[in-house]
């Protein structure tokens, strides 16, 4: 890496991490906006059930994941009607992986 000095490395780490993240999120968006009720449940609940499991090494990343958890149900929801049966943090631990 001739010429590159660290600060523009890490400029360019940063610039790749906000890009994979907004990804996600228009990938997370399209899921719930198009996907069947059951996907975004399984989504939901794989979503904050990484949260949890990732909050003590990163709170950070945590906190991502349970924003995609909110934007699936946001977007999940039809509009006027019920949400799909999304659950509770508190449910995760007694349903089954």
């Amino acid at each position: 890496m001739t010429g590159m000095n660290l600060a523009e490395l890490v400029k360019i780490v940063h610039l790749q991490a906000i890009a994979a993240r907004e990804a996600t999120v228009c990938i997370t968006a399209a899921l719930a906006e198009t996907g069947s009720p059951e996907l975004r449940v399984s989504l939901h609940r794989h979503f904050l059930r990484s949260a949890a499991t990732l909050d003590q090494a990163s709170p950070v990343i945590g906190e991502h994941l349970r924003e995609l958890a909110d934007l699936v149900e946001i977007l999940g929801s039809p509009p006027g009607g019920q949400p799909d049966a999304f659950m509770a943090p508190a449910e995760l631990s007694t349903q089954p992986h």
